[in-house]
């Protein structure tokens, strides 16, 4: 029975040179391909390799197909079926070898354990090595992961798949997340461990972000995306770089480590000066990707439109149906022109950092307003312009001469208070509670205390007192001008003195306490 089977079969073969076609007398129109495996038909061992089987077409898999149950060079077992509307196959010699080579021609398909591989056309030597040409497809039916290029080789030997020519891998999302789409200058499937190797100019747009990097893997077990080298986060007139990047696809995070460096450029308000700001500055990818240390590229003058924010790690988590949160940790240092902040981290809301916290201390110091700024807690409402500082110590302010280094020379005075709350566009600030301002020869005391930065006035109010350890003195207002060096006391004055307040210039002598 088996030799007439193969004596019949081998009947429908038309020869071809130095080979055989194997082909269906009517080619069988395209239909969805099951995916149930052929019944295997034993071929004689001179016509095929160990465990190799060629048989015809049927409803399931349409045209005729070859069907290989070797394990791989590492003894993994693996099922691979070539299959196409046509199958020719010939004897051609590779590094001195004799070897078969089988070209598919229509619709042509390899079936790769859990993988369905397609392209226009293939052509399969030794039946492990192949050459696919034309609109490449693998599609990993158990993850969903599919990738696409123009042409690709196939190593069964080492079951993985080599993509060129513009490959691109489509990341399915869970729910209603949009997939993630990843592409590159080349893309190496490994069949096996279920992972890509991304290599030459990777990005990957996800929402409103995209990530860019020159080498990179994915991994289907744990859904997570790792840049190794040169990863960059470009968003809306901003980017960030840093030495590694993971982003674990569906759980919607992305960390960035290794003195990770945030830049954002925007437009100098109308009181700022153009002249450091280029007339035709380059784009923000381009600036991102420049050979250096930014700092050493991106001084951040005043008036260049940049903020410069710089950390051991960012990671940004953006829950569908919710707004982006960031965690900002690890030495981390804020500039913008003559502002400078540092803290142990921030958390921010919002996609733009729309509100900023701490709970780790922070320190801001501004050569422009020279002020120094020391908090335990922190919350800056950036849309609205508005920071708050409370927290154990107490917060406090610190005023510096015009020619001081701030933080190396001593204050000229400190403010302190149980809240201080800053508003940057009206350039105020509101202490309140337990509010002090501390000199070196005496100290001033009230409930209340608004600095207008324009006017350079701190205005103290609610049981306004002045003492120096041995005398109080109260009054209804205490003035301090912090550019001038000087204190003013005003209306209902009383208590002792026991040190000199003279007329103060162009006041009166109401003003003065006289």
């Amino acid at each position: 029975m088996y030799l007439n089977r193969v004596r019949l079969f081998a009947l429908a073969l038309p020869l071809v040179v130095s080979g055989y076609c194997v082909t269906t007398p009517t080619p069988a129109p395209i239909r969805p391909v099951s995916e149930q495996q052929p019944t295997v038909v034993p071929e004689p061992a001179s016509e095929a390799a160990e465990s190799t089987v060629v048989e015809e077409g049927s409803e399931q898999q349409p045209g005729p197909a070859i069907v290989n149950n070797a394990p791989d060079r590492r003894g993994r077992p693996v099922t691979t079926t070539f299959s196409g509307f046509e199958l020719i196959r010939e004897n051609v010699l590779r590094d001195g070898l004799q070897v078969t080579r089988v070209t598919i021609r229509g619709n042509a398909r390899i079936r790769h354990g859990g993988v369905d591989i397609r392209a226009s056309r293939m052509a399969i030597e030794d039946g492990r090595f192949g050459t696919l040409v034309g609109s490449v497809q693998v599609h990993d039916l158990e993850s969903g992961t599919r990738i696409y290029g123009a042409n690709a080789t196939y190593n069964r030997d080492e079951q993985i798949v080599h993509l060129v020519g513009d490959p691109y891998m489509v990341v399915p999302g869970e729910g209603n997340r949009a997939p993630a789409l990843v592409s590159t200058t080349r893309m190496t499937r490994d069949l096996a461990e279920k992972k890509s190797i991304l290599d030459g100019d990777v990005r990957i747009r996800q929402d409103t972000w995209s990530l860019i990097g020159d080498r990179g893997e994915y991994t289907d077990e744990n859904d997570t995306i790792v840049l190794e080298a040169n990863p960059v986060i470009l968003g809306l007139e901003q980017f960030m770089i840093g030495q590694r990047l993971v982003y674990e696809v569906n759980n919607r995070t992305i960390r960035l480590d290794g003195r990770v460096v945030h830049i954002s450029r925007t437009a100098p308000t109308s009181g700022e000066s153009r002249a450091n700001v280029s007339e035709d500055p380059p784009s923000l990818e381009q600036f991102a990707r420049r050979p250096g240390q930014p700092t050493e590229r991106e001084p951040g003058e005043p008036g260049d439109g940049k903020s410069v924010l710089s950390a051991d790690q960012v990671v940004y988590r953006f829950p569908a149906g919710a707004e982006v949160r960031t965690r900002v940790q690890g030495e981390v240092l804020l500039t913008r022109g003559g502002f400078r902040l540092t803290a142990a981290y921030l958390d921010a809301i919002g996609q733009d950092f729309g509100t900023i916290r701490t709970a780790g201390g922070v320190d801001m110091r501004d050569s422009g307003e020279r002020v120094r700024v020391v908090s335990n807690q922190m919350l800056y409402d950036r849309n609205r312009a508005r920071m708050r500082l409370e927290g154990l110590p107490v917060p406090f302010i610190e005023f510096y001469a015009q020619d001081a280094e701030i933080a190396a020379a001593p204050p000229q005075a400190t403010l302190y208070g149980s809240v201080i709350e800053r508003d940057f566009d009206s350039r105020e600030t509101l202490a309140r509670g337990n509010v002090r301002i501390v000199r070196e020869a005496y100290e001033a005391s009230a409930e209340t205390a608004r600095y207008d930065e324009e006017a350079g006035i701190v205005l103290m109010q609610g049981n306004a007192a002045l003492f120096d350890g041995r005398n109080r003195i109260q009054c209804e207002k205490i003035f301090f001008y912090p550019d001038e060096n000087r204190i003013l006391l005003h209306r209902n004055i009383r208590g002792t003195v026991g040190f000199y307040f003279g007329p103060v210039p162009g006041r009166g002598a109401e003003d003065a306490g006289a």
